[in-house]
């Protein structure tokens, strides 16, 4: 395998890789609370800082986005979709 498939594989990976179920599901139920008005303080501090693990995953999953783009020379926007790959449902 040369240096460039090594790359992709590594980039696809990173990619496809998400956070753990456990994280994503407190989440949906934080936020389920929230729209609901029955989240305690304390839970609202919980789903804050969920918030910001999201984002920061989301800001890297698109930076790989960003790097494997470039090296098919192709927007970010066609490259998802040929990776069948949709913006997440919390967007």
């Amino acid at each position: 395998m040369n240096v460039q498939a090594k790359q992709i594989s590594l980039l696809l990976q990173k990619i496809n890789q998400g956070l753990p179920t456990e994280v994503r599901k407190r989440y949906e139920e934080l936020n389920d609370k929230l729209h609901e008005e029955t989240i305690t303080p304390e839970e609202h501090q919980v789903l804050l800082q969920l918030i910001d693990r999201l984002e920061l995953a989301d800001a890297e999953r698109l930076r790989h986005l960003i790097e494997l783009a470039g090296i098919r020379n192709v927007t970010v926007d066609a490259l998802m979709s040929q990776l069948d790959i949709r913006r997440p449902a919390y967007v």
